[in-house]
């Protein structure tokens, strides 16, 4: 079975209210996209992995994002459906049995939410599978 990820990193944080993308803000001295590319990394391969990125990336951003992928870096759309679409575009869907797709501005999915959707995938039961996770209160 093989699974290609698609990695939505080409919005524009406009509710950041920061001058620069909430995925290059760094964290503990890490940009919030490289805590997610790394925890993708550990499930899918580089050759499967598809990023989409902004207009305006700054060529240090764009060489660290280029270490998690083997492939081209795709250009998002004006909004997240043209982005994916884009994306979708780039891979060659014959190669693939399943498209996972990741929003890179979520760098803690947790392990064994990969692991649950992969054995899903892997039992050929379903055509799509949605994760999701219990609501908390923020109260």
């Amino acid at each position: 079975m093989k699974v290609a990820c698609v990695v939505l990193g080409s919005g524009n944080s406009t509710r950041f209210n920061k001058s620069k993308s909430k995925l290059f803000y760094k964290v503990y001295g890490t940009p919030i996209i490289e805590y997610t590319l790394k925890n993708i990394s550990k499930f899918i391969k580089k050759n499967s992995i598809y990023i989409t990125i902004p207009k305006k990336l700054s060529k240090n951003d764009e060489k660290l994002i280029k270490n998690y992928t083997s492939n081209d870096l795709i250009l998002g759309g004006k909004n997240r459906y043209y982005s994916l679409k884009n994306a979708l575009k780039n891979i060659k869907t014959t190669e693939y049995d399943y498209v996972m797709i990741h929003d890179a501005a979520r760098p803690l999915t947790p392990k064994n939410l990969f692991i649950k959707m992969l054995e899903a995938c892997r039992s050929n039961k379903y055509n799509c599978i949605v994760p999701s996770s219990p609501v908390e209160s923020t109260l």
